[in-house]
């Protein structure tokens, strides 16, 4: 009788023993696994970091451009200036030259 209460006793903590070696390795590999996302995550968010720091404009870039846009603006006004000008300047001489006057007093009447 009381070598089989001591061998149900070892045998159950035989038993008790391994579950909680297993239950040890399964907790220390999950652990483990949380640290390599814990690391991965901090990774990622550096990354990501990175690249919105790299997507903003610095102060001279966004000076640059709008010394591209105000040089472009400039040479627009410009031309519009200039073409107004040149229409200005056929028109009068249009009014002024004598030989043409009644050229194109015969086109408009017609």
């Amino acid at each position: 009788q009381w070598e089989k209460e001591t061998d149900a006793r070892i045998q159950k903590n035989t038993v008790k023993r391994r579950v909680e070696t297993i239950l040890k390795k399964e907790s220390f590999d999950l652990e483990q696994r949380r640290e390599k996302l814990r690391v991965l995550l901090d990774q990622e968010e550096a990354q990501y970091i990175q690249e919105i720091d790299a997507q903003q404009e610095t102060t001279l870039e966004r000076q640059a451009k709008m010394r591209a846009r105000a040089k472009a603006l400039r040479e627009k006004r410009e031309q519009e200036r200039n073409a107004y000008v040149e229409e200005k300047l056929d028109m009068r001489w249009r009014e002024e030259c004598d030989e043409l006057r009644p050229i194109l007093a015969r086109k408009t009447s017609k």
